[in-house]
């Protein structure tokens, strides 16, 4: 959970949460925000309407989010602030709003196919073009800017990006995707959802 007075700007906390996505690997959402207009009474007594009239917004919520009585982690100093300037540089390009919308959608979605299109999408729009092959082209621009801002050994990620993209296209046109699901990063093996993610996230940040 986390409040602050970036949830209740303009775009409110939709913008605030994907905020939150670029800055942490850490899931988040909500089930229901209650807003207090600005002069509300702090002291005001007497009977208030009922704040749920209805069922509770189920989608809200990352399906990574397990119950817990105290939060998984505690934003240090830096990263709120670096959490502020990401809210507000959200709203400075379209294509990097969208990009992050799509992060966070991916932490809502039930099945992997529907995250990983997710999380596709967020990379065209931060990567892509109208000309040249796609794969290639998102490939080798993500290794390059993840170059540019340090990322370390950032050639390991080509191939990765070129099976995300595979697995893209095999559960788009209803293939079996079994071959694409896992990817090598390094000596390691991850899902290859999990890798779309971090290289979305990384670009993002």
């Amino acid at each position: 959970q986390a409040t602050s007075e970036l949830a209740y700007e303009r775009s409110g906390p939709e913008r605030f949460l994907e905020a939150l996505a670029v800055v942490t690997h850490e899931p988040s959402g909500y089930v229901q925000a209650i807003i207090r207009p600005v002069g509300w009474s702090p002291g005001y007594v007497a009977d208030l309407p009922v704040v749920i009239t209805g069922a509770l917004v189920r989608d809200r919520k990352s399906i990574r989010l397990k119950p817990a009585s105290e939060p998984s982690v505690t934003l240090t100093a830096d990263e709120i602030e670096t959490l502020r300037r990401t809210y507000h540089a959200l709203s400075l390009h379209k294509d990097v709003a969208l990009a992050a919308t799509r992060l966070l959608w991916a932490e809502r979605r039930g099945t992997e196919a529907d995250r990983i299109v997710d999380l596709c999408v967020g990379l065209e729009a931060l990567l892509s073009d109208s000309q040249g092959d796609t794969t290639y082209k998102i490939a080798l621009r993500s290794v390059g800017l993840l170059a540019e801002h340090g990322t370390p050994d950032p050639s390991k990620f080509l191939a990765p990006m070129k099976t995300v993209y595979a697995h893209r296209s095999s559960v788009v046109h209803g293939r079996g995707s079994a071959k694409t699901a896992t990817v090598s990063l390094g000596d390691e093996t991850f899902q290859t959802e999990h890798v779309a993610r971090l290289v979305l996230r990384l670009l993002l940040a």
